[in-house]
């Protein structure tokens, strides 16, 4: 996945997911210097998004798909969508924030934010 904001200056910061774990500098290697990789596995990934983690809530909401050969951007998209409302994430401006706490009621109930 990418943003989707790329100049002429800029370098690419791309999610790759693997099935198997595999070494950042073997992938970094064949982008040639303009490819930022973040290299994941799956399951990391998965972990990421169960531990609500917004690093992985951003990459999914604004993160342009490149390639999804077996469907797994809507399996992690429901799953996000779970995670988020267990974790009562809310999207402020730029970033995400926890609002446990904050909230009359479980599940969460997402409010509009804070400017």
């Amino acid at each position: 996945m990418a943003r989707g904001n790329f100049k002429e200056d800029s370098d690419a910061d791309v999610l790759i997911l693997f099935e198997r774990p595999l070494r950042w500098a073997q992938v970094y290697s064949l982008g040639m210097g303009v490819v930022q990789p973040v290299v994941k596995t799956m399951d990391e990934f998965s972990a990421l998004l169960e531990e609500g983690e917004p690093f992985a809530f951003e990459i999914l909401e604004d993160g342009v798909l490149l390639y999804d050969a077996d469907g797994f951007h809507a399996r992690f998209t429901k799953q996000a969508a779970a995670a988020r409302d267990r974790h009562c994430l809310v999207r402020v401006k730029g970033s995400w924030r926890w609002t446990v706490g904050q909230v009359q009621s479980w599940p969460c109930q997402l409010y509009a934010p804070d400017p």
